[in-house]
């Protein structure tokens, strides 16, 4: 363990997983901040609609766009009671195709989110993360997470843990180094509201992959 200020580094090992796991959980339940390793780049997020974390969040990127942030979540049935409708057609299609994995999928949000916390039209991006010990967490925690990359807005996505800023490692109270370097591309963004569906990012999957699945998907 080493430490930045307030913030305590751990290196994620198959020895402390589990210990780390509950540390992160602590951290979950007490709105404060956390830095994790996923399955593209590294994550810094914390309880989901909780304000301090938002606020955190958004002083730590230097970005206060909702937009920058994505919902981690642990199964579909999390995502349709955060949105409060089924999620059907080309959403649950590509969820069930490319879940879990780098892919964020922009769907609706129950009206009774506050505004703070979506897009401006109204909507939200999911993702599940094809992360052993990320998902482990959202399992602990409910299932949910509100999370963006650990940078400073305008800066690159970290990889390797060595490439976050100290600046924003002082932001979170425990910072998780999974040991390796990730792929550092980061997931594809795609806006399933309507069809056919809009990429807004094309990150690890390719839109043409995307595309060709839903043209031979006669269910869509």
């Amino acid at each position: 363990m080493s430490q930045i200020g307030k913030t305590k580094i751990f290196q994620l090992t198959e020895n402390n997983r589990e210990q780390l796991l509950q540390a992160a959980v602590q951290v979950v339940k007490k709105e404060s901040l956390l830095i994790f390793p996923t399955d593209t780049v590294y994550g810094i997020g914390g309880s989901a609609f909780s304000s301090s974390v938002f606020r955190s969040l958004s002083s730590g990127k230097g970005n206060r766009d909702s937009k920058s942030y994505v919902l981690l979540v642990a199964n579909l049935e999390i995502v349709e009671n955060t949105a409060g409708r089924n999620f059907a057609g080309a959403a649950r299609r590509l969820a069930e195709k490319f879940w879990p994995g780098p892919l964020t999928i922009i769907w609706h949000a129950n009206p009774d989110i506050s505004a703070k916390y979506k897009a401006p039209d109204g909507s939200l991006g999911y993702r599940m993360p094809n992360h052993d010990f990320l998902r482990a967490l959202l399992q602990a925690s409910g299932g949910l997470l509100c999370a963006t990359s650990a940078n400073k807005s305008g800066s690159p996505p970290p990889a390797d843990f060595r490439e976050i800023d100290n600046d924003v490692l002082k932001q979170v109270a425990l910072a998780i180094d999974g040991g390796e370097k990730l792929t550092g591309v980061a997931s594809t963004v795609v806006d399933a509201r309507m069809y056919p569906v809009i990429i807004l990012r094309e990150g690890a999957i390719p839109a043409s992959r995307i595309h060709a699945f839903l043209h031979e998907d006669s269910s869509v």
